[in-house]
C-alpha cells in the first residue's frame, strides 16, 4: 500500500484479513486495525514514524508463524492487541501514549523489540517471548500485572537501557534472565518477582514495594531501598547479591529464606557489597536461611532477627566478615 490516506484493515473483532504474500503499508496518514490481520510466514510492516496506528476493535496480528511484524508509528486505542509470530515483533514508537490499550500480549518464541520508550495498558501486559529494549522504557498498567516469560535485555552493551515498571497495585514477574546484555537502571514503582538472575547498573525499589529475587543479583552500583521497601531473597541454591544496598527513609527490610531446604541445612546467600537496612530477618518459623556479608564497607542494620526453621536440621545463620553496626540482634531457636 503506497497510499497517503488512511488504511483500514478490518472493521470489527470478528473480521479476518489474510495477506498470503505479506503486507507493507509504506507511509499512510493513519492505519486502523480491527479483528485478525495475518500473513503466511511473511513480513507485516505497517507505517513509518509519521503513521499513527489506531485499534478500532480487539486486534490480533499474526505472522503465521514466522513472519516479522513491525509497527512503525504510535499505537493507540482502548482495545486489546495480540501479536503472534515466532519471528521479530517491533514496536518502533510508544504504545498507548494517548489512549491506553486494554491488554498487550505477545506469544512464545521470537523476540519483541520495544524501541518507542513506553507501553501503557489499562489491564495486563504479557510478553511470551524474549524482550529487547531499544530505548529507555517505561511500562505502565492501571493496577494490573506484567508477565515476562522469557529474557529481558538491552539492545547493546554500549547503550544500556533503563527499565521503569509502574503498575499501581499490580506486580511484575520476570521468569527469564534479566540483563544478559546488562540493563542500566531498573526502577520498580510496583512490586516484582525475579525468578532468574539480574544484571543492571542500579536497582531501585520504591517505597512500600517488594522485590523478590531467586537467583544471582549483579548490580554494578546501588540497590536502593526507598522507605518501607523490602528485598526478599528466596534462594533454592547458593547465590550472590552484588551491589551497595542503601537505606533511605525508615522501615526498609531484607529477608533471607532458602525456599528449597525442607528439613535440611539452607544454602548460603552472599552479600558482597556494603549493606544498610532497618531490619534483617534470616529464616522463619517454617524455613531456614543462611547469609554471609563480605562487603568491605561492613553492614549497618538496626534490628536483626535470626530464626531457625521447624526441623532440627533447619538452622539459620548469619556471618559478618567485616564490621556490623546494629542496635539489636535476636536469636530465635524456634
Amino acid at each position: 500500500f503506497n497510499n497517503t490516506g488512511t488504511l483500514t484493515l478490518g472493521n470489527g473483532t470478528g473480521d479476518t484479513t489474510t495477506f498470503t504474500g505479506g503486507v507493507t503499508a509504506t507511509a499512510p496518514s493513519q492505519v486502523n486495525l480491527a479483528g485478525t490481520i495475518r500473513t503466511t510466514n511473511n513480513t507485516m510492516s505497517l507505517g513509518d514514524a509519521g503513521t499513527p496506528i489506531v485499534l478500532t476493535a480487539n486486534t490480533i496480528l499474526s505472522g503465521n508463524t514466522a513472519g516479522a511484524i513491525a509497527l512503525g508509528g504510535t499505537v493507540n486505542g482502548a482495545y486489546s492487541l495480540t501479536v503472534n509470530t515466532t519471528g521479530d515483533t517491533t514496536f518502533s514508537l510508544a504504545v498507548g501514549n494517548t489512549t491506553a490499550l486494554t491488554t498487550l500480549t505477545t506469544n512464545a518464541s521470537g523476540t519483541t523489540y520495544i524501541n518507542g520508550g513506553a507501553i501503557t495498558t489499562s489491564s495486563a501486559q504479557t510478553y511470551g517471548d524474549a524482550v529487547v529494549l531499544g530505548a529507555d522504557t517505561t511500562l505502565t498498567t492501571t493496577d494490573n500485572n506484567i508477565t515476562f516469560s522469557s529474557t529481558v535485555d538491552s539492545d547493546s552493551a554500549d547503550t544500556k537501557r533503563n527499565l521503569t515498571v509502574t503498575l499501581g497495585s499490580g506486580s511484575s514477574t520476570f521468569s527469564g534472565i534479566v540483563g544478559t546484555t546488562s540493563l542500566a537502571d531498573i526502577t520498580l514503582n510496583s512490586s516484582a518477582t525475579f525468578n532468574a538472575a539480574i544484571t543492571a547498573t542500579n536497582l531501585t525499589i520504591a517505597a512500600s514495594k517488594t522485590a523478590t529475587v531467586k537467583d544471582d543479583v549483579t548490580i554494578a552500583s546501588t540497590i536502593a531501598l526507598s522507605g518501607s521497601s523490602t528485598l526478599t531473597v528466596l534462594n533454592a541454591s547458593t547465590m550472590t547479591i552484588a551491589g551497595t544496598i542503601t537505606d533511605t527513609g525508615t522501615g526498609n527490610t531484607i529477608s533471607v529464606n532458602d525456599s528449597n531446604a525442607t528439613n535440611a541445612a539452607p544454602d548460603e546467600v552472599t552479600f558482597s557489597g556494603t549493606v544498610a537496612a532497618d531490619t534483617l530477618t534470616i529464616g522463619s518459623s517454617t524455613t531456614a536461611g543462611k547469609a554471609k556479608f563480605t562487603g568491605s564497607g561492613g553492614a549497618t542494620i538496626d534490628a536483626i532477627t535470626i530464626t531457625g526453621g521447624n526441623h532440627a536440621d533447619e538452622d539459620s545463620t548469619a556471618t559478618f566478615n567485616y564490621a556490623l553496626t546494629s542496635t539489636s540482634v535476636t536469636l530465635d531457636d524456634n
